[in-house]
């Protein structure tokens, strides 16, 4: 079922291209994907985008969205509608971070990059390695 998409492949269920980023758990680049030793290292790349995005001031979906998938590659209006929707947290209302509201963008992004719903254990054990891991 999950096997289908690029994204289950590569363990980047983002789809995160960044071919110089040195995330961690990152074994190569195929495609013009990242690809990760597992799914939690994988979904905590997301997490990392994110907040990093996040703390930067991108704080809002359509700034998010904008930047992690641009028009040149995306439909982007139509992902930010998605992510707007699925999370029902308006595109440009700020978001400030609270796990609860990051947790729902990343399953957003799952959703909309590979079809399939994310399961909850997979997120919170991405979530856990956000804590126990040091270096980006």
């Amino acid at each position: 079922m999950y096997s289908d998409t690029i994204g289950w492949k590569n363990n980047n269920l983002g789809n995160l291209r960044g071919e110089n980023v040195k995330w961690q758990g990152k074994t190569g680049f195929k495609n013009g994907f990242s690809v990760f030793e597992s799914k939690e290292m994988g979904v905590r790349a997301i997490y990392v985008d994110l907040l990093n995005k996040i703390k930067r001031g991108t704080n809002t979906i359509e700034k998010i969205i904008s930047k992690y998938a641009p028009s040149s590659e995306n439909d982007t209006i139509n992902y930010i509608s998605f992510v707007s929707k699925n999370t029902k947290i308006p595109a440009n209302q700020p978001i400030g971070g609270t796990k609860e509201e990051i947790r729902t963008i990343v399953r957003a992004i799952i959703k909309h990059e590979t079809g399939y719903s994310a399961p909850q254990d997979l997120l919170i054990k991405a979530e856990n390695l956000l804590v126990s891991k040091k270096k980006v």
